[in-house]
Order: C-alpha cells, then structure tokens, then sequence
C-alpha cells in the first residue's frame, strides 16, 4: 500500500483500517484517553527528514545527487511554507554532499541552522554503536558536532538520533549527556 494511502486512511478514519474494514478506532484503544490526557495543551510537531543508506538499494553516487537535492528543496520550502522544519541526520552522510553539490547555497542553509527551522543532530555519521568501538561513538560525536558549530555558530546540537540502528550501550544516557545532547 502506498504510503500517502495509509496516512490517508489513518488520519481520517481516526483508526487503523485494513481490507475495507476498521482493525480499531482510536477512541476505542485502551491507552487513547490516556494518551490524549498526557498531550492536552501541547503541540506535536511532525518534523520530516530524509535517511540516509549509503548504496543500500542505489550506488554512492545516486545517494549523493539524492541527498543534495533534497536539502536544497528544504530551503526552497522554507521559501514557500515559513512553519516547514527539516531535519539532516549527519554530516557525512548527507550535510557534506550538498555543501558540495550547492555552494552557493551555503549561507543560507547557515542561516536556516541558526533560526532552528533546519535541524541537525549533529554526527559525523550514522553509526551503530553496538557494532562499534565506544572511542569511535565518542569521536563521531565530537567530530560531528564540531563541523556542524563551525558551519553555523550557535545552531542547536541537543537532539542525537540513531536512525535504524541499536540503542547502544546502558551507558548510553551518560555518554550523550557528557557529549551535551539533552
């Protein structure tokens, strides 16, 4: 099924439908009252992004013209749709190739950095810290975090993900609270 179709379906029967008929209505779940106590008077903010597989399903130089014209069409949304956010993953992976592809383009993705309406979690790459020696998570940390201030002085650096990866080690907590994310 295609994905616009199931957010569709989703969204607007308020419950998860299959097969023409509805698996459950959101009300009808046992923890949606509860759900909706906790969230009353907040906002949810849905901040899209695009991952990052190097040559998982396409060669390194696909992902690489992918992930510059993506960056580059998120600033041209925040052209259009002043409330649009955009998230980058990594420096390597993704932020790297568009600096390339765009140059020109470089200052004013600075900017978007500094005001928070492009956010990065600030890594070199998207590691996977149970396959990894802990030396080289810290390393990614700095180094990540480093080229991203840099780049744009000020811009916030507290928010770490692991996209489709393991959590890491228990110690995890401690490392990204010494490592300054919140």
């Amino acid at each position: 099924m295609k994905r616009r179709k199931f957010l569709e379906m989703v969204t607007a029967g308020g419950g998860l439908l299959a097969g023409g008929g509805v698996l459950f209505k959101a009300e009808e779940h046992p923890g949606y009252l509860k759900v909706r106590e906790q969230l009353a008077g907040m906002k949810l903010f849905i901040i899209p992004f695009s991952h990052v597989d190097w040559a998982w399903v396409n060669s390194r130089q696909w992902m690489i013209h992918r992930q510059s014209i993506v960056l580059s069409e998120a600033l041209d949304l925040l052209k259009t749709t002043p409330d649009f956010r955009f998230y980058i993953e990594t420096w390597n992976e993704q932020f790297d190739a568009f600096l390339e592809r765009f140059p020109e383009r470089g200052p004013e993705m600075r900017v978007a950095l500094q005001q928070g309406k492009i956010a990065a979690c600030g890594a070199l790459c998207n590691q996977h810290p149970s396959w990894m020696e802990p030396e080289s998570y810290i390393r990614n940390m700095v180094l990540g975090r480093r080229l991203f201030a840099e780049f744009a002085p000020g811009v916030n650096l507290q928010v770490m993900t692991h996209n489709d990866v393991t959590p890491g080690p228990s110690q995890m907590p401690q490392l990204l609270t010494k490592g300054g994310y919140r």
